[in-house]
């Protein structure tokens, strides 16, 4: 770390903090994005954009979080996998004193976790005990084009074919509540379209490991959260007139992949709207590529190895308990949120020894 480059901030930040003194609150109110709200696989999301300083994620937005900026200082943060963009504080593409100040607002800020309720009577009343989520067990961090949250999970099985609400409690390190968002569940019943147009290819292999990724899937998934929704068409907006061939890191939200993000991508969202993938099914057989297929395991989509140059997620499997000195077969099927199976990938042969 750059020593001076530190003093100069942590200056900047002392500053900043003085100025702002008696205008700050640790338990400031705060908000909580819904994010697939409809996904019966993972069950409920949502991000932690109160919490958008604390680049250290250690559930307190303190000086720890000036070091990430040190890291990242005079670096653009404007694409989907922009390494700075963790210290993109207050999302305007550039790691520069905005950020710092971004810092000293939500200073000493806290949260221990989210506490969850349900209701199937109405938004403000009939809430029923869910269950807490630790802040340091957030899924994954989210992808997006102008934040870099973390996105939390609880796992429901409130599943019904009418809409609930669930309420979202952020929790601080003193055990107190600091704000809360409600948010409407749709019903499960009928909400997925088939995915029996989508298929995936394998991309490489070498025994006894397989790689693919998303692009395959031809959804309309620029946030790449496993579902097209109105998440996706708020890139085609953000976005609209770039050149994909020009600037790559954008092609996950060239939906046609024509090389340009215009009309025919906010076409591409409405046709396979809540279309989504929740998991992916990898099977073996020792009898041929076509036939005898038994499961040998399960990828969920949230859990990618990471993300290419062009924004998709890619992942890579090991394939559990690998037949010895006998061919066999691997192939991928993708598999949405309601359990619906879609066509598999090619079979990829592996030789005995």
């Amino acid at each position: 770390m750059d020593a001076a480059l530190w003093g100069m901030l942590r200056d900047e930040l002392v500053q900043e903090l003085e100025t702002s003194a008696g205008k700050r609150t640790a338990s400031a109110p705060m908000t909580i994005l819904p994010m697939n709200s409809y996904r019966r696989g993972i069950g409920m999301g949502w991000d932690d954009e109160f919490m958008r300083a604390d680049g250290s994620g250690n559930g307190i937005v303190d000086v720890a979080d000036l070091s990430t900026i040190v890291m990242h200082y005079h670096h653009w943060a404007d694409y989907i996998n922009a390494p700075g963009k963790v210290a993109d504080y207050n999302n305007d593409g550039y790691i520069s004193l905005g950020d710092v100040t971004a810092l000293a607002r939500s200073y000493g800020m806290s949260c221990s976790g989210f506490r969850t309720e349900y209701s199937t009577e109405w938004e403000n009343s009939g809430f029923s005990p869910g269950g807490f989520i630790s802040y340091g067990d957030y899924r994954i961090n989210m992808p997006n084009f102008n934040t870099d949250c973390r996105l939390f999970v609880y796992p429901s099985d409130t599943a019904s074919e009418n809409p609930y609400w669930m309420r979202v409690w952020a929790i601080n390190r003193n055990g107190e509540d600091i704000g809360y968002h409600v948010f409407e569940v749709a019903a499960e019943k009928g909400l997925y379209p088939p995915i029996g147009s989508l298929a995936l290819a394998i991309l490489s292999s070498s025994p006894p490991a397989i790689t693919w990724n998303t692009k395959n899937l031809k959804m309309a998934d620029g946030n790449q959260d496993g579902t097209t929704n109105q998440f996706d068409l708020a890139f085609v907006s953000e976005l609209f007139g770039i050149d994909t061939l020009k600037n790559p890191q954008y092609s996950v939200m060239d939906y046609d992949d024509d090389g340009l993000i215009g009309v025919s991508d906010v076409t591409g969202v409405g046709t396979g709207f809540l279309l989504g993938v929740d998991s992916y099914l990898i099977e073996l057989s020792t009898q041929s590529s076509d036939e005898g297929f038994a499961a040998n395991g399960t990828v969920e989509y949230l859990d990618s190895a990471g993300f290419n140059a062009n924004g998709f997620r890619y992942y890579e499997y090991t394939i559990a308990s690998s037949p010895v000195g006998v061919p066999y077969w691997v192939r991928v099927t993708p598999v949405a949120p309601n359990g619906e199976i879609g066509i598999p990938s090619d079979a990829v042969e592996f030789g005995g020894s």
